[in-house]
């Protein structure tokens, strides 16, 4: 009985926790907004946070504005890795042992990307997917493109699973923001 307790207390505080930490806008986001859109004096403004039930995954949705007009949306999400002694989709699917990596995107008024950043990469293999220059095939997609790894996104070796869970969250997310907003 004890276990359980000290394990549901241990569960909930991990989720505060990875809550508290999501609840801070990172500097590189603001800095990136305002190289893309070539200002000093946006404003982001969040708009809703979704937290995934049962896990340290979120996902935070931005306006960014200028003097009260909107220029574009941002957001920033967490996605599942896998721990250095290896893994597989379904240890992910399973909740197993998992590492994680937080990213966000900038997007126009038409929700068609102009930025992807991975801004903190916890895991400890598959870090090529911080590479500007795989970043970059992001670039102009949006909910009605095609995004699959390793058709128009390049597959990567060593980062497979990292890779393609950013490419999926990439894709659900681009889904999910044209309905909301």
């Amino acid at each position: 009985m004890i276990l359980r307790i000290t394990l549901i207390v241990l569960s909930y505080s991990i989720i505060i926790f990875a809550t508290e930490e999501f609840d801070k806008l990172p500097k590189s986001l603001q800095k990136e907004v305002n190289k893309v859109f070539k200002s000093d004096i946006l404003l982001l403004n969040q708009i809703d946070t979704y937290q995934i039930q049962d896990t340290i995954q979120y996902f935070l949705i931005y306006k960014i504005l200028d003097n009260k007009n909107l220029l574009g949306y941002s957001y920033l999400s967490r996605v599942n890795s896998c721990r250095s002694e290896g893994c597989s989709f379904n240890i992910i699917q399973e909740k197993k042992s998992f590492e994680y990596f937080d990213y966000f995107v900038i997007l126009d008024t038409s929700l068609n990307i102009k930025k992807v950043n991975v801004n903190n990469y916890q895991a400890t293999h598959g870090q090529e997917i911080c590479s500007k220059s795989w970043l970059k095939q992001f670039i102009s997609k949006n909910s009605e493109s095609t995004i699959k790894y390793g058709k128009n996104i390049d597959a990567i070796s060593g980062a497979t699973i990292s890779a393609n869970n950013m490419v999926i969250d990439i894709k659900n997310k681009l889904r999910l923001l044209k309905k909301k907003l």
